[in-house]
Order: C-alpha cells, then structure tokens, then sequence
C-alpha cells in the first residue's frame, strides 16, 4: 500500500484508470462515477495577522473578509471552489494579495503579516499560533465535507477499507463534529 498526495482533478482521473482503489477528499457535485462516503464536517477559518485584526470579533462573515487582503489557494484545489460558489452566490469578490498551492504557505504568509488566510480548521496549529487572531467564517458559514472517495462499483480490498476505516477515525478524533448523513 503506497499514499500520495495529489489535486481533486489528479485524485479522480486515478480513481477513473484504477491507478488507485480509493481518495479522501471533497465531494464534486455532478462526479456521477464516483461514490463519496462523507465522514467529517470541517470547518473553513480565517487566520487573521494582528495588523487585520478585530481583538472584539468572536466570527468574521464573508462581506468583511472580502475588505481585507486574502491569501488563497489555488483555483485547482476543492476548498477554493467552496470558497469561490460562497462569494459568488453572494456577489462578493475577495481582495487577492497571494494564491497558492499548500496551506502551510498560506499559514506562513499570514504570521509574516501578508494578509488574511483563508484555511481548513485542520490547519490551526496545536502550539504556538504565532499571535494569529483564528476566526470561524459566518454569513454563511463555511465549511467542508471530506469523504472517502472510490469509483463506482469498487469494492476496496481489506487493506484499504482498514486504511479508510483508520483515517476516518483518526480525522474524527481530531475535529469538533462528524459530517452528516449521506
């Protein structure tokens, strides 16, 4: 069993080929081919560097995180295409400063000050949060649903249905709230 890490689109075509038996990921709306076992809820936070900060604000909506400079990830990742179906149901445009591929260079931007991170609850550190003012996003709230993902039809092999079993468990452990029922 070998785990590789790649975009949506990379993860579904090697789904499609067989290349692999199953992917954790996010639900793709019209993936007809494709089986999503949703298993946790997450959470889409706004990583605020002390120069954009409201010390007062408990949450922050998405009209005023489009005011400030946002680091986002790249257009090819699932989270950004969450991010940008919100703002555009809204009408609402962010202030780009920085796209990127990886959250930690999101997450390094935003201490250095750059502008705000737009990230996964999963990428709030467990120690020092280098003075980042971490804010749940409201109006509406944004969340993820991550799921284990295999072509339709597969039946994983042993192996992979205890590795989906272990990551989902060990996913669930770490977050606040388990995804909805399918």
């Amino acid at each position: 069993m070998s785990v590789r890490e790649s975009s949506m689109q990379d993860l579904l075509e090697k789904l499609r080929s067989k290349e692999i038996e199953m992917g954790i990921g996010l639900n793709v709306e019209g993936a007809v081919d494709f089986v999503f076992e949703p298993f946790l809820q997450e959470e889409i936070m706004a990583f605020i560097p002390p120069p954009f900060q409201n010390r007062s604000a408990t949450s922050i909506t998405l009209a005023e995180l489009a005011e400030l400079p946002a680091i986002v990830l790249d257009s090819a990742t699932a989270l950004r295409g969450v991010l940008d179906a919100e703002l555009a149901a809204r009408g609402l445009k962010l202030r780009t400063r920085y796209e990127v591929s990886q959250v930690q260079t999101q997450y390094a931007m935003a201490v250095e000050g750059i502008g705000v991170a737009i990230m996964p609850a999963c990428a709030i550190p467990r120690g020092n949060r280098e003075n980042l003012q971490i804010l749940p996003i409201v109006d509406p709230r944004l969340s993820r649903t991550i799921c284990i993902i295999t072509a339709r039809g597969t039946v994983l092999r042993e192996a992979a249905r205890a590795f989906a079993d272990f990551t989902k468990s060990m996913l669930r452990a770490q977050s606040a709230r388990p995804a909805p029922p399918a």
